[in-house]
C-alpha cells in the first residue's frame, strides 16, 4: 500500500524530468504564409515570410523561395541565384509574388518554402496552397488561340 501512495509523486517527477530535457523553442522563428488557400489559374500568389521570432534572420539565396507541385514534385518556382543575404529583423516582412498562369502552373497543392538561417543553424518555414481551376484551356493551346483570329 505504501508503495502505491509514492506512485503519484514518482510520476509527477517523471513529467518534469522530461519537460526539462525538451529542447527549448528557438529564439527565432520565421512564418511563411499565403494571402489565401486557394487560387484560380492566372491568378498572383503572394507569398510572405514573416519574422515572428526574437531575434533577426536571413535568408541564404536571392531569391530564397522555392514552390513545389506536391502530387509530381514538379517545381514550379526553385531558389536559386548566388547567395545573398537578406536580414530580417523581429517584425519584418518579405513579400513574395508568384503568377501561376505564367506556366501556367498544374492544377493541384503546391508547397511553398524557405531556408532561413537563424540560431546557428539553418530552418525551413513552409506552407501550402491549392491552385484550382480558372483559365480556361484553351489560353495554354498556341492552335486554339490562332483558331480564334481566323475564324
Amino acid at each position: 500500500m505504501q508503495c502505491c501512495s509514492r506512485l503519484p509523486r514518482i510520476l509527477t517527477l517523471a513529467i518534469l524530468a522530461g519537460a526539462l530535457l525538451l529542447p527549448a523553442p528557438p529564439a527565432s522563428a520565421a512564418t511563411l504564409f499565403t494571402d489565401a488557400l486557394v487560387y484560380e489559374r492566372g491568378d498572383v500568389v503572394t507569398i510572405t515570410l514573416y519574422n515572428d521570432g526574437d531575434a533577426s534572420i536571413s535568408t541564404l539565396t536571392a531569391p530564397p523561395l522555392g514552390i513545389t507541385h506536391v502530387s509530381s514534385g514538379t517545381a514550379v518556382r526553385w531558389p536559386g541565384g548566388l547567395p545573398d543575404a537578406t536580414y530580417l529583423e523581429p517584425g519584418e516582412s518579405l513579400v513574395f509574388t508568384h503568377d501561376t498562369g505564367l506556366g501556367p502552373d498544374p492544377l493541384g497543392l503546391y508547397r511553398a518554402w524557405i531556408e532561413y538561417f537563424a540560431d546557428g543553424g539553418t530552418h525551413m518555414a513552409e506552407t501550402e496552397y491549392t491552385l484550382a481551376s480558372g483559365m480556361p484551356a484553351w489560353t495554354s493551346s498556341w492552335g486554339e488561340l490562332k483558331r480564334l483570329y481566323r475564324d
